[in-house]
C-alpha cells in the first residue's frame, strides 16, 4: 500500500498559542467553548490514554505514553472549563529517513463536543507544530 502525503498549507490560526512558565504549554482556543490545550507530560498523560480509550477500539502500547510524557511524541489535550478533558491529537515526525514529513498519530473530540470546530483546532495544531520542525507535508 502507497503512502500518501499531504502537502501542509497554513491558514489564520484558530488557535492561539501562549507559553505558560514550566506547566504544560496551553492555549486559548474558541473561547466561546471554554476549552484550553494543554501539551502532554508525565502529569496528565493518564488523561491521554483515558481518552484513547474512550475513541480508539484498538489499545495504545504503554511505549507510546511514555514517549509521550518525554516530549518524544508530540501530544495535546483538550479541556473543559470544567476541568473534563475532550479532546487529543499526537503526531511526531516521520521515522521513513525523510526530515520534511511528520505522521500524525491520533486525533479524536468527544461526541458531545463535536460539530464545534475543536477537531479542526486540533489538527491546526499538529501542522503548525510539524511545520514549525521542519515538515513540508503530514500523513
Amino acid at each position: 500500500m502507497e503512502r500518501r502525503f499531504f502537502p501542509l498549507r497554513l491558514r489564520q490560526p484558530v488557535v492561539r498559542m501562549e507559553a505558560s512558565g514550566g506547566r504544560p504549554e496551553e492555549s486559548s482556543i474558541l473561547a466561546n467553548n471554554g476549552i484550553t490545550v494543554e501539551r502532554v507530560c508525565a502529569v496528565n498523560v493518564r488523561q491521554l490514554k483515558h481518552l484513547h480509550v474512550c475513541f480508539f477500539p484498538v489499545p495504545y502500547p504503554q511505549s507510546f505514553y511514555d514517549k509521550a510524557s518525554r516530549g518524544d511524541i508530540d501530544a495535546h489535550l483538550l479541556k473543559c472549563s470544567g476541568g473534563d478533558y475532550v479532546g487529543c491529537v499526537s503526531w511526531r515526525m516521520d521515522k521513513d529517513g525523510k526530515e520534511d514529513n511528520a505522521e500524525l498519530l491520533a486525533l479524536g473530540v468527544k461526541v458531545l463536543f463535536r460539530r464545534r470546530g475543536l477537531g479542526r483546532a486540533l489538527l491546526e495544531i499538529a501542522v503548525r507544530g510539524a511545520a514549525e520542525a521542519g515538515a513540508r507535508r503530514i500523513r
